[in-house]
């Protein structure tokens, strides 16, 4: 077949250089030369293929084309301190809290204490080992965490550690 003028190309997208997997709709898509590929993951390595499609048919595909994301391009602000905290054993310790905001995200946060803490967006309720803050419109709003010594500690021990805040694409805080 002799291709002098495509009307249109097929795209494949995927993250294996085999092709056994696609990204997204992004298998024998449909597109033009102004087509944007959208709904990548940051920092994850991408392989594209394309197909030129005229009246006469459709080509064999193209070398395929290896192309990387941006590192991370969200971020994460987390504003406030925690001070020392005691507890007796089936008791948990008084809440303190802290802010977690984020933006320009690709997906949702998640909240990890150290050993032995709970966190929660309630200072009341819903205590768990992790919490996720979930991102709307690429963003987390400011976010009030609370934090505390779990009712399970053991006493006199020593609990110690950084809180995290990871997760859309952005550097872990």
């Amino acid at each position: 077949m002799l291709f002098r003028s495509a009307s249109s190309y097929k795209l494949d997208v995927s993250t294996a250089s085999n092709f056994s997997s696609f990204v997204g709709t992004y298998n024998d898509l449909t597109a033009t030369s102004g087509t944007t590929v959208s709904g990548l993951s940051a920092g994850t390595t991408y392989y594209v293929r394309v197909r030129a499609v005229n009246t006469g048919g459709t080509s064999a595909s193209s070398s395929t084309l290896t192309q990387a994301t941006s590192a991370a391009s969200g971020s994460i602000t987390v504003s406030g301190s925690l001070t020392a905290m005691s507890t007796t054993y089936g008791a948990a310790s008084t809440a303190q809290s802290f802010t977690v905001s984020g933006s320009n995200l690709s997906g949702n946060l998640t909240v990890t204490p150290p050993s032995g803490f709970e966190v929660s967006t309630s200072s009341g309720s819903g205590y768990a080992t992790s919490l996720t803050l979930t991102a709307t419109s690429s963003s987390v709003a400011s976010t009030t965490v609370y934090a505390r010594l779990a009712a399970t500690t053991v006493p006199g021990s020593s609990y110690s550690g950084s809180f995290s805040v990871s997760g859309g694409g952005a550097t872990t805080q």
